[in-house]
């Protein structure tokens, strides 16, 4: 059974209203990103939810119609980020735009022990009422003042989601009497090739203050994107195109038409990665543009790492000539994928000064 959506709801009060699990709802809504079920996260209006059968709409109208107003708004704030700086954590991230811990936890369905990384991005719950950022890439109130931060410093160090130690641990296979059968540390200024070597064939983690997480690479990570607006001005905003996204995407998250976009830059039908664009935006529809661009970017790493993993990464050295174009086609490997494998090639997607590229090694998850 369909049903569009005409408001915005949780997933929770859905599956209550229901009476279905919550993971039975979420089983039916595939199209649904996992975070909005993790962090009970508003399910969009006009969304097309599916229900399992015996739900009729007479039936889906009239439940939806018990739902309290409250739980049920007809518009929503776009979601605020905090991208993630270096030497950050999670306390600190709280205490700035004045959340309370355990909320932002919750909100990004972390734990106490879970290490942050510097370009994760931080859902802020109440931020874009709380804090006057226009921005959804949320920028944080000014830092407490030096000499406030030497006396906070000893309570922030005892406080849970430490940012990540600058050490890679190497973790070995486990064995019956033990959780660690081997470890060898690297510093971090080691050069990437050997990061590379042992981060993949041998399971690399990170090793944090209060825990151990997942190697970054597999995660999505916002310094890997330019989704931050180059320049806003009352009615206009500046952006540069990221990949995979088309004019056809940017005229969904804007409502603006093709014609549109098309006339306000002198441009045709085509767009390439790297170039600069002006949309006609205002700041409300500027906000709710970012958080559609963020979704989006954000979901197509998910679904990829949902469904493959990394393996191991090839090198392959570039040939005069050779396009990464062409080598992505060859190797059927995502455009994005290979350039988080390579930061240092640049929008223009020139070969012409690294002579070695690394190629990760996609291997399909078995159920």
């Amino acid at each position: 059974t369909e049903v569009k959506l005409d408001k915005y709801y949780k997933p929770v009060t859905l599956a209550k209203m229901f009476c279905i699990p919550l993971k039975t709802l979420q089983e039916y809504n595939l199209a649904l990103r996992p975070a909005v079920f993790q962090g009970n996260q508003f399910v969009p209006r006009d969304f097309v939810l599916k229900l399992p059968l015996g739900y009729n709409e007479k039936k889906v109208d009239s439940l939806l119609a018990c739902v309290p107003p409250e739980q049920a708004p007809e518009e929503v704030s776009p979601e605020s980020f905090h991208r993630v700086e270096p030497g950050e954590n999670l306390s600190l991230i709280a205490l700035r735009y004045n959340i309370n811990l355990t909320l932002l936890l919750a909100t990004n369905n972390l734990t106490p022990r879970t290490c942050i990384y510097p370009g994760q991005l931080i859902m802020l719950p109440g931020a874009s009422k709380t804090t006057t950022t226009t921005t959804v890439l949320a920028s944080p109130p000014p830092a407490p003042h030096p000499k406030e931060a030497v006396s906070e410093t000893p309570m922030l160090s005892a406080l849970p989601g430490l940012s990540c130690r600058p050490v890679f641990l190497l973790m070995g296979r486990r064995n019956a009497g033990s959780d660690l059968a081997s470890s060898v540390t690297l510093n971090l200024m080691d050069s990437l090739p050997t990061l590379w070597n042992f981060l993949y064939p041998a399971q690399l983690a990170l090793a944090c203050a209060d825990g151990v997480r997942p190697c970054e690479f597999c995660e999505f990570n916002a310094n890997n994107y330019t989704l931050d607006f180059l320049d806003r001005e009352p009615n206009s905003v500046t952006l540069r195109v990221q990949v995979d996204e088309t004019l056809g995407h940017l005229a969904e998250w804007s409502g603006l038409t093709l014609d549109q976009i098309r006339r306000f830059n002198h441009i045709s039908s085509t767009i390439r990665l790297g170039q600069k664009l002006k949309l006609p935006l205002t700041e409300d529809k500027a906000n709710l543009f970012l958080s559609a661009r963020i979704e989006y970017h954000m979901g197509i790493e998910e679904d990829f790492f949902n469904n493959y993993q990394i393996s191991g990464m090839d090198t392959l050295v570039v040939r005069r000539g050779t396009s990464l174009w062409g080598i992505c086609l060859e190797k059927e490997l995502p455009l994005w994928l290979v350039l988080k494998a390579n930061p240092s090639i640049g929008t223009d997607l020139q070969l012409g000064n690294t002579p070695t590229l690394f190629l990760p090694v996609v291997e399909e998850k078995k159920n």
